[in-house]
């Protein structure tokens, strides 16, 4: 005579415990009880397509300390990866900090970029006018406003990966007189020189002072560096540079594109 079982069959007989599952849902074990069915977690059986949801809870994927490579989609087929966050804010985390945050507004900070700006902070007297290569930061008060992991209190910036920066700085050139005839606004970096040239006396105002921009997107391999100079000639060493802690009229900053 055939025996029928009023309930599931145990699970240390073997079977699952239950009598019915949720249709497509991912079983769970759950030592010598009944074996969970999850219907936040199902796979459609025709596309292999998994389904997980949480509710309030969080979906918690490789969050322990161990090492390892988290691998979504493939390098050889069309994959379509989408991230829909609706009300919430996307990060992306490292040991560090916050890589990026994006809120659902679009606004997006990537705090850990590589970005710097240091400023003169000090008026200087006498440094060039007669040829003399001065370079900016080596002397004088200097403020880092930012980026102080990669821009020295000398104002030498030192890439720390390899990539195309964007460095840019701006002098403001004191005392000149009409004999001063060439100025040279020049970004020293370990392979080259980007140059910005001018005649400081044709275009100097009337409190004998004028402006001076360089700027440039440089390939740099990373522990390359970069600093600023500045060159006048055409009188003798009575040019200076101007520098308050109000105004940032003589800076040098940048980051990496």
């Amino acid at each position: 005579m055939a025996y029928k079982r009023s309930s599931g069959m145990p699970v240390i007989e073997g079977g699952t415990g239950n009598t019915t599952l949720t249709s497509s849902g991912i079983l769970v074990g759950n030592g010598t009880s009944a074996v969970a069915s999850n219907a936040n977690a199902t796979v459609n059986t025709s596309t292999g397509a998994i389904t997980l949801n949480s509710g309030t809870g969080a979906i918690n994927i490789g969050t322990d300390a161990v090492a390892k490579t988290i691998t979504v989609g493939n390098a050889t087929g069309t994959t379509g990866l989408a991230f829909d966050m609706g009300t919430g804010t996307y990060t992306v985390g490292s040991a560090s900090g916050n890589i990026l945050t994006q809120a659902r507004t679009g606004a997006m900070t990537v705090p850990l970029q590589v970005a710097f700006s240091g400023r003169l902070n000090s008026v200087l007297s006498n440094v060039t006018g007669d040829g003399t290569v001065y370079a900016l930061g080596s002397s004088g008060t200097i403020a880092v406003t930012f980026g102080s992991a990669f821009l020295s209190t000398s104002l030498i910036f030192t890439a720390p990966v390899t990539g195309n920066y964007n460095l840019i700085s701006s002098m403001r050139l004191l005392t000149l007189t009409a004999a001063f005839t060439f100025a040279q606004l020049s970004i020293v970096t370990t392979s080259n020189t980007y140059s910005s040239i001018l005649n400081p006396g044709a275009i100097m105002t009337n409190g004998a002072g004028c402006g001076i921009k360089v700027q440039a997107v440089i390939p740099m391999n990373a522990g390359d560096t970069a600093f600023i100079t500045i060159t006048i000639s055409g009188g003798t060493k009575t040019v200076g540079i101007d520098g308050t802690t109000t105004q940032a009229q003589t800076y040098f900053h940048g980051f990496l594109v």
